[in-house]
């Protein structure tokens, strides 16, 4: 009997071959899991005495809003950071998909941090499991030394600090939209044409791409562009029809949600702007990149006051976006140099900026951050190199994973530049990475004469 070369798509069946990869799959995941929870128990531990309603970036309020039965409404009477005085109710200032599973977790566990970070963590990674399932199946029929190759590289996220802490953090959208993006283009990239047709993986690729757009709007160019090379790469009119449709529809209820909430339709949030604002404007060169130790580019919030009190949310966003537009069309060489450095942040940078996991307090292994941020570039740039060379490669596949690659990461990086880079954005950068070397790996022999 014949063997399945490394670049034949593996199809699931129900003999010894499929058992044996959704068993050694389970395995790898549980190793993560138990991974995870460690650290989410660690982490929760030195907050336990926290409470979930006070978590910065108005998830808390937000939480807590949604537990009051109000919604995503977040009351704030001072926050000087963000307008000049007054009372502002923000029901638009962040999208729907963390505060409320947050709520959902509070509502079962209670309003304690430990269980809370242990219950995220856990929930969040279940999406990783059919990524690592997809890939292990890839793999039966590969040498050893790939199959090894390919896990490590595949757990090196999880190992990296500046990865792994989006893995158990609350507050960030990073740590609620990991997953399901890991999970897209692994079904983008490793299955076969005919799963990629069928309800089962089209409707997971689906839910996938809604859960990353519900968790951070400004991923909405990595959305679209994802929806656009699967569309592409199954050719079929229903399959268009689905995504289109799908996506199209939530895009559409959050926008009119919006409209229903706060008398405006949006796409994004009511912080937008601020946001916007924080990357663009004349002081920015002067405070950016922050402090490493502990600095957060939200300590110069204050600097960018309106001299009005605020209205209501919007009136705070309209003025924001407005003095961003205009310090973007009077200052281009800024502009310019604003986003040189903002790359240079997101991507090249051996500091770690904007964490609380590199404050005065763990300065003695500040070694230790450095020499995993080191890492971590090398690992991007790896599979930047990578996705290039496939470019140049014969195999269909091949070209595919290179093409593909540099589109996701362009549309991932882009929203940083256009605003602000910290360290926790490159982190989804970091999943992309190992996804794409673990993929070629599996995908490719020595001569990468690659399946179509």
């Amino acid at each position: 009997m014949g063997h399945a070369s490394e670049t034949d798509p593996v199809e699931v069946t129900p003999g010894s071959k499929g058992r044996r990869a959704w068993h050694k799959a389970a395995l790898f995941f549980a190793l993560l899991l138990t991974w995870g929870m460690f650290i989410g128990i660690a982490w929760g531990w030195q907050q336990r005495h926290s409470s979930i309603l006070n978590l910065s970036y108005l998830m808390g309020p937000c939480v807590h809003g949604i537990l009051s039965g109000n919604g995503l409404s977040a009351e704030v009477s001072t926050a000087p950071e963000i307008f000049a005085g007054g009372h502002v109710i923000y029901r638009v200032a962040r999208m729907p998909l963390a505060p409320y599973a947050l709520a959902a977790i509070v509502s079962a566990a209670g309003d304690r941090y430990l269980p809370v970070t242990v219950l995220k963590t856990i929930v969040f990674l279940l999406p990783v499991f059919p990524c690592i399932l997809l890939f292990q199946r890839k793999l039966e029929s590969a040498a050893r030394w790939r199959r090894w190759a390919v896990i490590a590289v595949l757990a090196l996220p999880f190992l990296l600090p500046q990865s792994l802490g989006n893995v158990t953090r609350m507050q960030q959208e990073e740590g609620y939209v990991y997953s399901p993006l890991v999970l897209a283009v692994a079904i983008l990239w490793l299955t076969s044409e005919k799963e990629r047709r069928g309800w089962r993986y089209l409707s997971l690729f689906s839910a996938s791409l809604v859960a990353v757009y519900l968790g951070k709007s400004s991923l909405i160019l990595a959305v679209a562009v994802l929806a656009a090379l699967y569309i592409w790469r199954t050719a079929r009119m229903r399959v268009a029809l689905v995504i289109v449709l799908s996506a199209g529809l939530v895009v559409g209820a959050w926008g009119c949600r919006s409209l229903y909430a706060s008398g405006r339709f949006t796409l994004g949030t009511s912080l937008d702007g601020l946001n916007l604002h924080k990357g663009n404007n004349e002081r920015f060169l002067g405070d950016y990149p922050p402090p490493s130790e502990g600095g957060s580019i939200d300590h110069y919030d204050s600097e960018l006051l309106s001299p009005e009190p605020c209205r209501d949310e919007w009136d705070c966003n309209d003025f924001h976006r407005a003095a961003a537009l205009s310090f973007l069309r009077q200052h281009p060489s800024e502009t310019a140099t604003g986003w040189w450095r903002k790359f240079y942040v997101l991507t090249l940078s051996t500091k770690t900026y904007g964490s609380d996991l590199n404050t005065a307090k763990l300065s003695h292994i500040r070694e230790i951050f450095t020499i995993a941020m080191a890492i971590s570039r090398v690992l991007f740039w790896a599979a930047v190199v990578s996705a290039l060379w496939l470019l140049g490669n014969k195999g269909r596949q091949a070209r595919f994973l290179g093409v593909s690659f540099i589109l996701i990461a362009l549309a991932l990086i882009a929203p940083y530049l256009v605003g602000f880079a910290l360290t926790r954005h490159f982190s989804l950068l970091i999943f992309l990475a190992a996804e794409l070397l673990g993929a070629a790996l599996a995908h490719c022999d020595p001569t990468c004469v690659a399946a179509g």
